[in-house]
């Protein structure tokens, strides 16, 4: 009988392995096709406008300008690309490097939402926040990729605000749990999300307008991204949402000593 079970529970987890790494060969298959994608949008665009300027279509120096913008735009937003694709290759072989230090949770998150109020009230976005803690509390992490996963978060609120007022409230409070942390939540108003999208926001090239468009910007890495840079943190990330209403996207990090 044990014998059996056994043999049982090894044939469960040979095919347990195998499924996931097919999967994981399938996620590999999607990632580079979606990136290859990706890049030659743009890139095509660039040598579009750069042949253009060669045969002397821009025969004005504001049309030449406008090509020069054009051509940047695109770069940056090749760049882009590829800067995020390289952290989420790191991140996806356990290649990254953290920088963990105890750092004053009050004094860290309202730093950064005054610098983010200051930069979106200038679009004409409204940042509301409240950072709920004790001033004094200290809590370890990467500052550097919180506030990569903050400032993601925050992009994705006003790219996909479909609003005369785009409207954002963030709010930061302790979990007195064991262990100790925080919960940091970012209210949009904007489009939000469909319940049979919900349980694909957090993979790799999920756009929430179901199509890969520049206009719309990103890599649509940025919530891959974000969910492994907060389980590296053992904390965790998930999204409540209403269609037409907005969505709310929260995330736990936890005082757990690397």
């Amino acid at each position: 009988n044990d014998l059996v079970n056994s043999f049982n529970r090894m044939s469960h987890e040979l095919k347990d392995a195998a499924d996931m790494k097919k999967k994981y060969e399938n996620n590999r298959k999607e990632l580079i096709a979606g990136i290859s994608h990706d890049l030659k949008t743009p890139i095509t665009s660039i040598l579009g406008y750069v042949d253009g300027i060669q045969a002397g279509v821009a025969d004005s120096e504001e049309k030449l300008n406008n090509y020069l913008n054009i051509i940047a735009s695109n770069a940056a937003y090749t760049n882009q690309l590829i800067d995020e694709l390289f952290l989420f290759s790191k991140l996806d072989i356990n290649q990254m490097e953290y920088h963990f230090e105890l750092l004053p949770i009050y004094d860290y998150f309202t730093d950064i939402f005054v610098e983010k109020q200051l930069e979106l009230n200038e679009k004409g976005v409204t940042l509301a926040f409240n950072v709920a803690v004790a001033e004094d509390a200290l809590l370890l992490m990467d500052g550097k990729m919180i506030y990569r996963v903050l400032s993601n978060l925050i992009s994705n609120a006003v790219k996909y605000s479909d609003k005369e007022e785009t409207n954002i409230e963030i709010t930061v409070s302790s979990i007195d749990a064991n262990p100790v942390g925080i919960v940091i939540s970012i209210k949009d108003n904007g489009k939000g999300i469909s319940s049979h999208q919900l349980p694909d926001v957090f993979d790799v090239f999920y756009r929430a307008d179901e199509a890969r468009n520049k206009d719309i910007g990103g890599s649509g890495l940025g919530l891959a991204i974000a969910r492994q840079l907060i389980m590296a943190h053992d904390g965790r990330i998930w999204v409540d949402s209403v269609l037409g209403e907005g969505s709310t996207f929260t995330f736990t990090l936890r005082e757990t000593i690397k």
